[in-house]
């Protein structure tokens, strides 16, 4: 649908150069919707570049064939990974098990275990900037079997986020380095001296100096090479050995006391700098003597404290202002407090809510698993000073609540016992309690009549330990049903509870999730609780992880409410708890955010969905200070409304889309989004988290940012046509972490989960021509990754729900699109909408659902990459980095088997084994054929997914890049 020219189109960018070229473009063309882009993180020259690119393997090749000597270096821990980032000669970094010794203090490498070398390797990986990481697997975590191999070499480089593993062994292990590379993991191999080995060969001896010992050594470099190792460690033979193996092989050498012929050497950090004081290697050569230093200086430290020198009192301390400490002395704060008055009831003591209500039921568990009455499972009569119950609420029976006993380990944590959720109908445990009295309200068990809901009136805690009750003013208060517990052991197991405002009739109340120690230590246990959202009041939204979907509002000029319903009813079905609405200049995109509200209040009081804006800033003016007055529309229109989602820190949340040249007149950009925010705190609280490019380094200096989002985290930006096959099938999603460390615990962090992207504008429109590898799996794979760093990420954003100019929708197509029809009509992406809401679940309750019907998820590009076509757009930048694949997801309840059919003849079969729960599959595509998968199991068809309408076209009409989506009935 065409508007009129008053109607103007905000681009996006990627890069300051196409910003501008698109920016030319809007003033030349008026069109009829706004679009939206990725753009790079845009350079900051304020921080220093990388002293060097980022090594790969064929950095590595590359400086082997140019006989450049490669250097490795041992690290431990962030400050050695720091150490050994900071020259850019260092090419390799190795997270050696000799940690074991130099670090752990062990006798020997064989003590290290897997979990220890996984922190250790992600401290690493933390400091590391342009060295490739590597990681040894500790000893017998590879010698069992090659799934046991699988397993913890996938599990070193997920958690602990290295780039490829050192195995040491000869031919004996040709098989596990054969089956790592296969699946994609990188392998070092180690021949001649095997230190995790020493036992069996009586020490720390050279190996090869025999022609027999020779001729062995050789063999297992010759036989780890063919395997797949990228490179060779060799290690303690003689020199003239060293060399020859080095130029028999193909791939680069690495010595450690193999001579100086080899293609690289490596040393221990701590020998090469001499803070080792054990057995010293005859290769080992000391380059500093940090070890001396670092004595001296702490000896030098508490000879300084004993005598008294440190801290000087002028240079090293703090001082008051004149006449501050004597006013200080002669106040009352100055005098000494008495004694407390014993005397004090106890009801009087200032102790939050929380503590004591994690107190109260870490006790109670405590007495009911003692055999001991608690007091508040007890059957006491109501007292008069407590309201009495209703009449047309009847006391019942108390439901059992399960005995937990507690353990005897204090560091250990247990799940805290739940009552049943309130609802109408429903019978409800309710602990009575109302203003300090001698007298004390037992909890009580009420069924409300059909058709009504439960009113509560107040409530109190009590402590069995004490005679009398502590009495509380709660702002919230009673448990609802309790959560799936996390499937990965976390510090704290959850739980979940409701919480009402006092006098609040409870019909459905929001999750808060409570983490609760049961042990000793129940004075300090603290309970982590927020308000619940009823009887439309404004509150804040239960604790927990939030998944909410990109939408494009400048995609909805001819939405009606209706449509606006229909969206949020389906985005709520599959998991999502809102949208994230985009927003440009237009004055139209008002009105449809006015729609999209009213549409969310036609839904159940029992659906939470939310909004929040992004604001977009490639559009947007932020210049003047007259551009907050748009903000101000948007917030006073919306900002108090009980569907705006409120962040559990506090605060309506407010995003952006870039906005790191807006001033608002106020000089700087840190100066112009504080002056905005402050202006917005005005209307409503706001809790601020931006997609702002620049180097996360300098989040420090922006005091407006409560947190953080990084668009560009969903996709493998650093891929280019250039780089080596294996280093593009085998990407990695890195930019969170630069986020997340300069972030740290006291701001939010957003993560950004992408299915696809391909956008298609010729020179003549918007000039946007690229694509991001969306093969792998992708949107699997960083679901994936989110959800096991979930523990620090507690909000995602799908990217997209309708950005159909970015082919990344999973919403249906409706709307007006942005002249993208032609690589966007025919492709629904719904299947990977019901895909997402298996990882949103996981991702929010720490729990994967179980699997009651087999499912079968498949997508495909529509022709080969190097395929020929008339299209006047040529083909999209990146096309290279494509696969000629289809990829599948089978969420399977049962083993079976997966028949893939790229032909309707049994002759393209292709059959895969399945595993319950979920299987990634990919099968190379043939021209001019099809895709078809077909589930078996017991001989019987248990799903199949055959596409209607998909041909792999040898010869199509436009370049088109977009992904078929399809999935099993």
């Amino acid at each position: 649908m065409m508007l009129s020219s008053s109607v103007t189109s905000a681009l996006r960018s990627r890069s300051h150069d196409l910003l501008n070229v698109e920016r030319n473009a809007t003033r030349q063309f008026e069109m009829v919707r706004r679009w939206m882009s990725v753009r790079p993180p845009a350079k900051d020259d304020s921080t220093p570049a990388p002293p060097r690119k980022k090594v790969t393997i064929q950095t590595l090749r590359n400086l082997r064939q140019s006989k450049t000597p490669i250097t490795m270096v041992t690290a431990y821990d962030y400050p050695t990974a720091l150490a050994c980032s900071s020259t850019p000669l260092t090419d390799i970094t190795l997270v050696g098990d000799s940690l074991a010794q130099v670090c752990l203090g062990y006798s020997s490498t064989t003590q290290l275990t897997l979990s220890e070398m996984v922190h250790h390797a992600a401290a690493v990986a933390r400091g590391t900037t342009h060295p490739f990481i590597v990681a040894d697997m500790p000893f017998g975590t590879y010698c069992t079997s090659t799934s046991d191999a699988i397993r913890n070499a996938v599990r070193l480089m997920q958690e602990g986020r290295v780039e490829g593993v050192k195995l040491e062994g000869g031919a004996e292990i040709e098989h596990v380095v054969r089956r790592l590379t296969d699946v994609g993991i990188p392998v070092m191999a180690h021949v001649g001296l095997l230190p995790q080995r020493h036992a069996a060969l009586s020490g720390y001896k050279v190996q090869g100096r025999s022609v027999d010992g020779a001729r062995k050594v050789l063999h297992d470099a010759l036989t780890l090479e063919a395997a797949g190792a990228f490179a060779m460690v060799v290690e303690a033979v003689p020199q003239e050995l060293g060399k020859y193996i080095t130029e028999r092989l193909k791939v680069p050498t690495i010595g450690i006391g193999a001579g100086p012929h080899t293609s690289g050497q490596v040393l221990v950090y701590d020998d090469l700098l001499g803070t080792w004081s054990g057995h010293k290697a005859k290769f080992v050569r000391r380059f500093a003597n940090i070890k001396e230093v670092r004595d001296n200086g702490i000896e030098a430290y508490a000879k300084a404290v004993r005598d008294g020198t440190f801290p000087d009192p002028q240079k090293e301390s703090y001082s008051m202002e004149n006449g501050e400490w004597e006013r200080f002395m002669s106040s009352d704060i100055g005098k000494v407090p008495s004694t407390p008055d014993p005397s004090t009831p106890k009801r009087e003591r200032k102790v939050s809510f929380t503590s004591k209500l994690a107190r109260h039921l870490s006790l109670s568990s405590k007495s009911r698993s003692e055999g001991k009455p608690s007091r508040a499972n007890s059957t006491k009569a109501s007292s008069p000073s407590t309201p009495s119950t209703p009449d047309s609420i009847k006391p019942a029976q108390k439901t059992p609540i399960r005995r937990v006993k507690p353990k005897d380990t204090a560091n250990k944590l247990q799940k805290a016992p739940s009552l049943s959720s309130p609802a109408k109908g429903s019978k409800l445990e309710v602990p009575k309690f109302d203003t300090p009295s001698d007298k004390v309200e037992a909890p009580k068990v009420a069924e409300a009549p059909k058709g009504e809901a439960l009113k509560v009136e107040t409530l109190k805690i009590e402590d069995p330990k004490d005679e009398e009750p502590i009495i509380v003013t709660p702002v919230e208060p009673i448990f609802a049903s309790p959560s799936l517990p996390p499937t990965q052991p976390r510090k704290t197991q959850s739980r979940s509870f409701a919480f009402i405002r006092p006098g609040a009739v409870i019909e459905k109340a929001q999750k808060a999730e409570i983490e609760m120690p049961i042990n000793n230590q129940v004075e300090d246990a603290q309970a982590d609780v927020a308000g619940a959202n009823l009887d439309g009041e404004i509150g804040t939204q239960s604790t927990g992880n939030f998944v909410f979907a990109h939408f494009m509002v400048g995609n909805t000029y001819p939405y009606t409410i209706d449509d606006w319903y229909e969206d949020i009813r389906l985005a709520a079905a599959h998991k999502i708890d809102g949208f994230v609405l985009n927003v440009g200049r237009e004055d139209w995109q008002r009105q449809r955010c006015t729609d999209a509200f009213a549409a969310a209040k036609r839904l159940p009081e029992s659906v939470s969905f939310k909004f929040f804006f992004s604001f977009d800033m490639s559009s947007i003016p932020g210049n003047g200070i007259n551009d907050v007055q748009l903000f101000r529309d948007y917030m006073n229109a919306h900002g108090k409304s009980p569907r705006m989602f409120r962040h559990p820190r506090g605060g309506a949340v407010v995003s952006t889309f870039s906005g790191e040249n807006s001033t608002f007149g106020q000089g700087s950009m840190e100066n112009g989004w504080t002056y905005l925010k402050n202006e917005l705190n005005k209307i409503t609280p706001i809790y601020f988290i931006p997609s702002f490019f620049v180097n996360p380094s300098r989040y420090h200096n922006i005091p407006s940012m409560d947190g953080a989002f990084n668009w560009n985290g969903g996709w493998p930006l650093q891929l280019h046509s250039g780089m080596a096959r294996h280093d593009i099938q085998n990407f990695t999603l890195d930019s969170d972490y630069g986020h997340l460390e300069n972030l740290g615990d006291s701001r939010t962090f957003m993560g950004a989960v992408s299915p696809w992207f391909f956008t298609h504008y010729g020179p003549d429109t918007w000039n946007k021509n690229w694509i991001y590898r969306g093969d792998d799996w992708l949107f699997v794979k960083r679901w994936e990754q989110l959800i096991s760093l979930r523990h620090r990420i507690d909000m995602a954003q799908i990217i997209s729900w309708n950005d159909y100019g970015e082919s990344h929708y999973i919403g249906p197509i409706k709307g007006a699109q942005p002249n993208s029809q032609a690589w966007v009509d025919g492709y629904d992406h719904q299947g990977w909408m019901h895909l997402n809401a298996y990882f949103a679940t996981a991702f929010k309750t720490g729990c994967y659902p179980n699997i009651t019907k087999d499912q079968i998820y498949m997508w495909a590009r529509p022709h080969p990459k190097e395929a020929n076509s008339s299209d006047r757009v040529p083909r999209p930048n990146n096309w290279q980095l494509a696969d000629d694949t289809a990829w599948v997801i089978v969420l399977a309840r049962a083993t079976g088997t997966l028949d893939c059919y790229t032909t309707p003849h049994e002759s393209s079969k292709q059959t895969f084994t399945l595993q319950p729960g979920l299987n990634k599959i990919s099968f190379p595509l043939r021209p001019d054929g099809g895709m078809r998968a077909v589930l078996m199991r017991d001989g019987e068809v248990a799903a199949e997914c055959t596409p209607v309408g998909y041909r792999y076209e040898s010869r199509p009409g436009v370049y088109n890049f977009n992904a078929f989506v399809a999935m099993s009935n």
